[in-house]
């Protein structure tokens, strides 16, 4: 089994195989909370993982990034090597299988083998570009634009039309209300671009 994309060294590769744990986990579960120590560090099999700050208190989260199969987060690789708590949420999107490596193991390997600290700082550099087209968004791009990037992105991911998703869900995502989101995907519908069902969004011509 092929825990991540890199080609590691055969030992490396055993000892990453001999150390994991795989399980299976269901939509919504929550993955990682903010403060939580980080004793295993989940990598992705199969699903989508969405890691995201939260406020419960205006019932607000920003959506950092979306870790895809064979990626881990960031986040958790930081908390791991600093052997600090999580700063961060992280939340299965769907039905997912996750792999778990030990941490001690991670900071392991980090330090016995060269090409697993370029796998880590690659990691790095893959999710700061993420993070600043984030940035990037929240600051110039309008909220039509990031809610039919959210929409495209999950059918993509999930490779279907019909996106489970709620209104509420979405304005947790982008920031706003869901009256504003509502009020924008009734005209996405009107110019038949989605059709709005209960829970549902279904794709037409984003």
């Amino acid at each position: 089994m092929k825990v991540f994309k890199t080609n590691f060294c055969d030992q490396l590769e055993g000892e990453i195989l001999y150390n994991i744990e795989v399980i299976s986990l269901n939509k919504n579960h929550i993955l990682v909370d903010e403060g939580d120590t980080l004793n295993k560090i989940p990598v992705l099999k199969k699903g989508l993982i969405k890691v995201y700050k939260e406020d419960i208190n205006l019932d607000k989260e920003v959506l950092l990034y979306y870790v895809k199969p064979h990626q881990t987060c960031m986040m958790s690789i930081i908390s791991c090597l600093k052997n600090s708590k999580s700063i961060v949420n992280a939340k299965l999107e769907v039905d997912s299988e996750i792999i778990l490596i030990p941490s001690d193991k991670i900071r392991q390997w980090n330090s016995n083998y060269p090409e697993f600290n370029k796998f880590i700082l690659e990691i790095f550099m893959e999710r700061y570009f993420e993070l600043m087209t984030i940035i990037n968004e929240l600051t110039f791009e309008n909220l039509d634009y990031r809610i039919i990037k959210i929409l495209k992105f999950r059918s993509h991911n999930e490779s279907k039309k019909i996106v489970n998703v709620t209104h509420n869900q979405i304005a947790k995502i982008v920031g706003t209300t869901r009256e504003v989101v509502s009020r924008i995907l009734k005209k996405l519908e009107k110019e038949s671009k989605i059709i709005i069902h209960r829970g549902e969004i279904e794709i037409l011509d984003l």
